[in-house]
């Protein structure tokens, strides 16, 4: 190739390659020596831009194209308005300042390009790439809007918003289409395709998305939603049938590389294909890739896919060859090659290049050769440690024939230098090389979310130009090495959820251009080295979930760019330093968690003005909350709860007024709630529970409109509910337990329509439960339990539908229970126990309480029968009503509750026999089966021996005959206690082996009548054996010494004859 490319053409064709890599040279410069802020807004103002180096073999096209070059070195101003008009080439150096060294590079770039050139074309087909469409939004138009967001909101950095915004911003509900019905009706040979997208605050200049079909050779798209075709803040859907067993690359892409979530609005996109989820997202840089179809996980993108990223030049009288070179912007484009072939419209051109396959190795030496095999030599390496040939993609790696520049991940820069390399999510799995350091002029490494294991290779020092190092969500373990601190234009150092140990090394103070440390979720330890207060531009600090002990190093303070301090679930100790006041910028402080930090609050901190977050909860925290938090005027979450805090609530407490969220919970507060606590117009959750706080509740508290969450139970307020409580119309929940709380229940509260949770017990409410409870729709848990309340159940709680717990028990509730109870469709728990004063029967309609789990009515005064429709219970675990006068027979019914755990009769006055229908309940959990102090009568059934989880069965005080012939039925019996005391029985069986675990035998006061050493010998684990009152005879048989752990022996009021034995006595 190198032969064949004449000296002629190559001196024609340098002039303009010359002037625009010298241009490029000069513009990059020009960037390097700006602040990173600007450096940013040039690579956003630049992103759009492409130089194009044409090299044509046809000489009418060159000789046009040098004509038009001489035109515009010779007319400014014609220059300048072709520029602004069709922004095709960046600004034309003179020729004269162009050397021989720019030629030769030139000559290797077209021999590289030329011998690539043959390879595509002998592996893929390239079609001409149609020009794309101008949006209906015009270019000015857009322009204007992209300017003026550019001053609306904040240039950041771009991984921060990529990676790490999911840690702040808040979780998204789910998408409707995932319930939505698909409304395409397919046919076999093709899927559904369902596509929903929500746009952000900024989607008409932003956003676009593209779906081809991998295999149209044209690229044609399936759907090309331009920029501009999409409002802000709107929802919209797609769906299309797509043939079955094809590939499809779906393309969803930002304009300012922000993504479309989540500081400008909860934007997102959910992808459904063949009816089921198949990804979702909305958190990313400048795009995003969705890869659909049967078998197309490890598919590469072709070098012509995603047309709307490439300038498109329209069909050429005669083929010509073009490279686009990109201005280098630190994201991953969404085309990974930068080569693109654009052959003749017409099919029936006669140009066939004959291009020989040479391999790079055997190309003329460079002036960058050697340095450039060293870089392709250090990412062979990484191909062959991390399992390579099993990456997601690896297209052109490893690849003799194709320059390392172009494969999948990697980025160069005019230079042909490696700048970026950005294999994230792409299946590596083994260690990282040494040889990674031979990367020299290496920008961003992103290495995130795949198996790496091994340790942080010291080499990598050797990177000073790395800015971004990201290797978070990996295995990497190990120490982090010293020579990080070489690094000196470090900007990002995310090692978050890894495997590493030791501790942070003090050489991390050299870098002095960091602004986000993100290590939290791994194994390290040791201290915080006080030389972090040396990165004078460091934003973020994130260390939680490690094992840091020591304390804050006061250096923090000097930290004057810092946003955010997340130090939670570590092993942290010492004081909070004063010193943290002089973090002017400082947003988030989370210390959280930590156990031993403590000491109390510096009053400093109230001079952090931009504070948004304060977390110090489970920490050793004591002293009084300071005055001075009052000045955190932008505050919006405070949390002090779990601590040793005492001292009242200062009435600055009603000073911010941004504050959300308020926990001073499990503390030892006392003092009275202040009245300023009703400035606070935008607080969400109220939670001060398990103080001493005391008085009374505020009235003023009425007037926090916003209000969904009060906790304020165990503390020590007194006087009534205020009435105020019915204007908190947002209010969910109500938790005002276990305090001295008097009065009445205010009528108001039937106001508070969005209520879920209700729960006074354990107070001195009195009064009756007003009927305005029945109002309360949303109402999920009423508790009143431990009261005074009186009066009868109001009918209106029957309207309650979405009612599950009804706690009404320790009260004086009188009367009937309504029937309208069995109108709450969704009710689990009913627990009536301990109103000494109800009467009436169990209403029939109990029966149609399907999602009953519970219900407990015991010690009140209810009468008549068990309801047979209590076998309708289907979901029924406890049936509690023991210690009442239910009468009647225990219903067959209940063994068609097979969900039952636990049943509890006892001490009522059943009659009747057991039914036979008992043995169903073989889920009985509970060690206690209790009949007894009843009226039962005839004998124990064969299936009351089945119950093999029972451990205790107490059947005494009833009127049961015959025998226990069956209880030892079931070989696997569980029975450690037997009660059988003052019943009818006449004779104790032989059981053999089936009672070995028998601890407890109570045959008290009945009429057994036979010798009394029947059947002894086979009970090895009694210890308590009472046989008082039966008419058992014979003498003590000696065969009782083998019962070794036998403790109680009473053998009274029998027929007994001869002597006790020795042993006994012993």
């Amino acid at each position: 190739i190198h032969q064949r490319t004449t000296e002629s053409t190559l001196q024609e064709s340098s002039t303009e390659a010359a002037i625009l890599k010298k241009t490029i040279k000069i513009s990059q410069a020009a960037i390097n020596q700006q602040t990173g802020e600007e450096r940013r807004e040039t690579y956003r103002r630049h992103s759009s831009k492409e130089q194009i180096i044409k090299v044509d073999i046809n000489a009418r096209e060159r000789d046009k194209r040098n004509h038009k070059s001489n035109i515009i070195r010779t007319d400014k101003k014609e220059k300048e308005s072709a520029k602004v008009k069709q922004r095709k080439s960046p600004k034309m150096l003179p020729p004269q300042q162009q050397s021989r060294t720019n030629i030769h590079h030139l000559t290797t770039t077209l021999t590289h390009l030329l011998a690539l050139t043959f390879l595509l074309l002998n592996n893929f087909s390239f079609p001409c790439v149609a020009t794309t469409p101008t949006p209906s939004v015009s270019r000015n138009k857009l322009r204007a809007k992209r300017e003026q967001k550019k001053h609306h909101r904040p240039i950041e950095n771009h991984r921060r918003v990529t990676n790490h915004i999911s840690t702040l911003a808040p979780t998204k509900p789910s998408h409707p289409l995932q319930q939505q019905q698909i409304s395409l009706s397919c046919p076999n040979d093709s899927v559904t395709f369902q596509f929903e997208l929500t746009t952000d605050k900024y989607g008409e200049i932003d956003t676009s998305w593209s779906l081809i079909d991998t295999a149209d050779p044209y690229n044609t798209p399936i759907f090309d939603i331009k920029v501009g075709k999409l409002s802000n803040l709107e929802t919209r859907k797609w769906e299309k049938c797509l043939p079955r067993n094809k590939c499809f690359l779906l393309t969803i892409q930002d304009e300012f590389g922000d993504g479309i979530c989540c500081k400008y609005g909860d934007g997102s996109y959910l992808v459904m294909y063949d009816g089921k989820e198949l990804a979702e997202g909305g958190v990313f840089g400048f795009f995003d890739t969705v890869i659909m179809g049967e078998d197309c996980g490890s598919w590469a993108p072709s070098l012509s896919l995603l047309p709307s990223l490439v300038q498109s030049f329209g069909p050429s009288f005669e083929p010509s060859i073009t490279m686009t070179v990109l201005d280098f912007e630190p994201v991953l484009s969404s085309v990974e090659p930068t080569l693109l072939i654009y052959p003749s419209s017409s099919p029936t051109s006669s140009f066939q290049p004959t291009i020989s396959r040479t391999p790079f190795s055997s190309l003329p030496p460079t002036t960058q050769k050697t340095e450039r095999e060293k870089e392709r030599e250090a990412l062979t390496e990484l191909f062959k440690l991390t399992g390579g040939e099993y990456w997601n993609i690896n297209y052109g790696w490893s690849v003799e024939y194709i320059d390392h520049c172009f494969w999948f991940g990697v980025y160069c820069n005019a230079d042909a230098k490696v700048v970026f390399l950005l294999l994230q999510t792409n299946g590596l799995n083994g260690v990282l090389p040494s040889e990674i350091g031979k990367l020299s002029q290496l920008q961003m490494l992103y290495l995130q979310k795949n198996s790496v294991h091994g340790t942080v290779p010291s080499e990598m020092g050797m990177l000073v130009q790395l800015e971004y190092l990201e290797l978070s969500d990996t295995n990497i373990d190990g120490s982090l090495p010293s020579e990080i601190g070489m690094m000196s234009q470090l900007r990002t150092l995310g090692l978050s959820n890894t495997n590493l140990d030791g501790s942070i090394p003090s050489q991390i103070g050299m870098l002095s251009q960091l602004q986000e440390l993100l290590m939290y979720k791994n194994n390290m330890g040791g201290s915080l080295p006080s030389e972090i207060g040396m990165l004078s531009q460091l934003q973020y600090i994130m260390l939680s979930a490690t094992n840091i002990d020591g304390s804050i190093p006061s250096e923090v303070g000097m930290l004057s760019q810092l946003q955010y301090l997340r130090l939670f679930q570590n092993k942290m100790g010492g004081s909070i330093p004063s010193q943290i006041g002089l973090l002017s910028e400082l947003q988030y402080l989370r210390l959280d968690d930590n156990d031993n930090i403590y000491g109390s609050i510096p009053s400093e901190i109230g001079m952090l003005s931009q504070l948004q977050e304060l977390g110090l909860w489970e920490n050793n925290i004591s002293g009084s909350i300071p005055s001075e938090i009052g000045m955190l005027s932008q505050l919006q979450t405070l949390y002090l709860d779990s601590n040793d805090i005492n001292g009242s609530i200062p009435s600055e407490i009603g000073m911010l007024s941004n504050l959300q969220h308020l926990g001073f919970d499990k503390n030892s507060i006392h003092g009275a709630m202040p009245s300023e606590i009703g400035m606070l117009s935008q607080l969400l959750h109220l939670w001060l529970y398990e103080n001493a706080i005391s008085s009374t509740m505020p009235s003023e508290i009425g007037l926090l409109s916003k209000l969904e969450n009060i906790r304020i139970y165990e503390n020590d307020l007194s006087g009534t509910i205020p009435s105020e409580i019915g204007m908190l119309s947002q209010l969910q929940m109500f938790w005002l337990s276990n305090n001295y709380v008097d009065g009445t229940i205010p009528s108001e509260v039937g106001m508070l329509s969005q209520l879920l949770a209700l729960d006074l017990h354990n107070n001195g409410i009195s009064g009756f439960i007003p009927s305005q409870v029945g109002r309360l729709s949303q109402l999920q848990q009423l508790k009143l339990t431990d009261n005074n309340i009186e009066g009868t159940i109001p009918s209106e709680v029957g309207m309650l539908s979405q009612l599950e717990n009804l706690w009404l028990f320790l009260n004086n509730i009188n009367g009937t229970i309504p029937s309208e109870i069995g109108n709450l469709s969704s009710i689990k728990w009913i627990s009536l126990n301990k109103n000494t004063n109800f009467t009436g029967t169990i209403p029939t309609e109990v029966g149609k309480l399907s999602t009953l789990e519970r219900l407990s009515i015991t010690h009140t005064l209810i009468t008549g029968p068990i309801p047979t429709e209590i076998g309708m219970l289907s979901s029924l675990l406890r049936f509690l009503i023991n210690d009442n006068n239910v009468t009647g027979p225990i219903p067959s019914e209940i063994g068609l509750l097979s969900t039952l755990t636990h049943v509890r009769l006892f001490t009522n006055r059943l009659n009747g026999t057991i039914p036979n229908e008992i043995g169903n309940l073989i889920f009985l959990q509970e060690s206690i089966f209790n009949l007894s102090s009843n009226l039962l009568t005839g004998t124990i059934p064969m299936e009351l021996g089945m119950l093999s989880t029972v451990q205790s069965l107490d059947l005494s005080m009833n009127r049961l005959t015959d025998s226990l012939l069956h209880l030892g039925d079931n070989e696997t019996s569980s029975l450690h206690y037997l009660n059988v005391s003052y019943n009818n029985l006449t004779s104790f069986p032989l059981f053999g082996t089936r009672l070995q675990k028998l601890e407890t035998l109570d045959l008290t006061s009945n009429q057994i009548n036979q010798d009394v050493s029947v059947g002894l010998a086979d009970l090895s684990s009694i210890q308590d054996l009472i046989l008082s009152n039966n008419f058992f005879y014979g003498s003590i048989p000696n065969t009782i010494r083998s019962l070794v752990r036998l403790e109680r022996l009473h053998l009274d009021h029998n027929h007994l004859i001869g002597t006790i034995p020795d042993d006994i006595l012993s």
